[in-house]
């Protein structure tokens, strides 16, 4: 193989990798800067009263730039992404990892000899009124509301995002530049 073939193929490979690989930027913002669909969708949900202190963030992670409105509701931590439209893409809710399912946990043990949970949240993609209530969480096993568990971890020393469903199943897998992640806060 001629050398400059080599070199576009490791370069090729390279921005292939770099691509997966999970780079967070935040910005937070004024609610003036944020798409007016996006803050008709929280009034529709009555989230704007139901909640305080509702935080805007302008998002980058890696081609993909949305808005992110972060708030607590029922002691729980919750995070809704917009498109640059405003138009709902998911909405992630902070989940006691005491209360994942064994499966996720035996998926973990199958994919690393030593891994431990960082953070856990619930991601939905498609949104009922129900998910607002108190309680939800609690019975969202239950529930006919479709989720899958978003989890930041160390696998065998390495950080990584992983996106599994209720039966262990891993979905996406991709590794974290930063554990901190970066935070740009003007």
């Amino acid at each position: 193989m001629k050398p400059g073939a080599i070199g576009l193929l490791l370069a090729f490979t390279f921005l292939s990798a770099q691509a997966q690989t999970k780079m967070e930027l935040e910005k937070r913002i004024s609610l003036e800067e944020v798409p007016q669909l996006a803050t008709q969708w929280l009034d529709h949900y009555y989230l704007s009263t139901k909640s305080s202190k509702l935080k805007w963030y302008f998002e980058k992670d890696g081609d993909h730039y949305s808005y992110e409105c972060k708030f607590k509701l029922h002691r729980h931590r919750f995070s809704v992404e917009f498109d640059q439209l405003g138009h709902f893409e998911d909405l992630e809710i902070s989940y006691s990892r005491r209360q994942l399912p064994d499966e996720i946990y035996n998926s973990l043990q199958d994919i690393a000899k030593k891994y431990r949970i960082k953070r856990t949240q619930i991601q939905f993609k498609a949104i009922k009124k129900e998910l607002f209530q108190p309680g939800f969480l609690n019975k969202i096993s239950k529930s006919k509301t479709a989720y899958l568990y978003e989890l930041e971890v160390i696998l065998d020393g390495e950080f990584y995002e992983l996106l599994m469903d209720s039966s262990g199943n891993i979905l996406l897998k991709r590794p974290i530049l930063s554990p901190t992640g970066i935070y740009l806060d003007f």
